[in-house]
């Protein structure tokens, strides 16, 4: 399963890895679900596309945007626990590279690029209506960020403007309102992301100039940044919290495209 940016969500005992490039650099439709020490393949998506967004809510895993050979798309899709996969409403804008947050029942989309131009403005897809509708914009709108839930907020830290960025913005959808109160040491895009145990978690990446890799993970406690080396340093990696750890699984392991079928995970 080499692979690269291509996003994880996880659901109960499940984790789904989707899409992203395959080790021959094609886009791929792929769906593989982990359960216990197997992975399996799962539905297919209907489109080959990389850099897709992917969230779950309840037992439904979302999948939105990215790239396809035909370029950035909005479309959207829902797959079901059963093996079905249907599409719903796109989102407003076409946009990949973005992270794709659940938050209080909803979906956010935030940041990625339409292919020349960043995607300032925050989408929200509520399931109830099937509507995307918008939100406030990202004070510094960005792709390739590391997206990840801290309470009822929706954070993304570190992407390309395309300056590497080591900003750290977090929305709170009850206000509307964005915080940036936080700075990583090194910036990264392309990072994965989370929080355990109250640790914050930024794990490799690279520059936007893809001249190396970040090989770091970065934590913060208590507002205190540590650095510590990553196991198996790499970018665009799928990542997602899954059994009480940050598993991180394929990605690149040097600069740019080299994908590698690893899955490791890190604790708080």
């Amino acid at each position: 399963m080499a692979s690269l940016c291509r996003p994880a969500a996880p659901v109960g005992a499940r984790l789904y890895v989707i899409g992203g490039y395959d080790a021959r650099r094609n886009s791929s439709a792929a769906v593989f679900v982990l359960r216990g020490t197997r992975w399996n393949r799962g539905p297919s998506l209907p489109i080959v596309v990389n850099h897709p967004g992917a969230a779950a809510l309840g037992s439904d895993v979302y999948v939105a945007g990215g790239f396809t050979p035909e370029g950035a798309t909005g479309r959207t899709f829902v797959l079901r626990t059963g093996g079905q996969c249907r599409e719903v409403a796109p989102m407003r804008r076409a946009r990949g590279a973005l992270s794709l947050l659940a938050l209080d029942g909803r979906l956010y989309a935030i940041g990625g690029r339409d292919g020349s131009r960043e995607v300032g403005v925050t989408e929200v897809y509520d399931p109830a209506t099937g509507r995307w509708h918008d939100t406030a914009p990202m004070p510094s709108p960005r792709n390739h960020t590391g997206g990840y839930v801290d309470g009822a907020m929706g954070c993304v830290a570190g992407g390309r403007t395309p300056a590497t960025s080591a900003a750290i913005d977090c929305l709170d959808p009850a206000t509307s309102t964005w915080h940036s109160d936080w700075v990583l040491p090194v910036a990264p895009s392309g990072a994965a992301a989370a929080l355990l145990g109250g640790v914050t978690i930024v794990a490799g990446g690279e520059p936007a100039d893809e001249s190396h890799i970040v090989g770091v993970i970065q934590e913060s406690r208590l507002g205190v940044w540590t650095e510590i080396p990553m196991l198996v340093p790499r970018h665009g990696t799928a990542y997602a919290p899954f059994r009480g750890r940050l598993w991180a699984c394929g990605g690149a392991t040097a600069p740019g495209f080299h994908a590698v079928a690893t899955c490791t995970s890190i604790g708080a």
